[in-house]
């Protein structure tokens, strides 16, 4: 069963390259008292490090994700990333989707600032849906 790594800090994703350069799933979020705090997931097809450097570079500003893009600098900093890494590109879809059905997405859910839910990597694998 694969695992989380450690927490790694986004504004240092550079540091990283070597360790994210296979596909997988993310999760952006803070730390607090050692704890991680998922605020955000999402998923690599090609590579981690293609994708944490959308989030990383320029602090954050050039984000897609609005909640990372509107936060102050020093906010930005307290910002850190673990990785789920997978074998096939196919597997980081799944084990996104997965998640986030378990886990639930928005205002309610785990990862609030994810603001889509694409069900298609579950159906498509079999899942039914509620």
């Amino acid at each position: 069963m694969a695992r989380w790594s450690d927490a790694m800090k986004l504004s240092d994703y550079k540091e990283y390259e070597t360790y994210l350069q296979v596909p997988g799933v993310y999760e952006i979020g803070y730390i607090q008292r050692e704890t991680f705090y998922p605020k955000y997931i999402g998923k690599a097809p090609v590579t981690l490090y293609q994708r944490i450097r959308t989030y990383g570079r320029d602090l954050g500003r050039s984000s897609h994700n609005r909640f990372i893009r509107e936060l102050v600098e020093v906010n930005y900093h307290r910002l850190w990333f673990h990785v789920i890494r997978v074998s096939r590109p196919g597997g980081a879809a799944l084990r996104e989707a997965l998640l986030m059905n378990r886990l639930s997405i928005g205002e309610c859910g785990l990862y609030e600032w994810n603001c889509r839910y694409e069900y298609t990597p579950l159906t498509e694998a079999g899942y039914v849906l509620r």
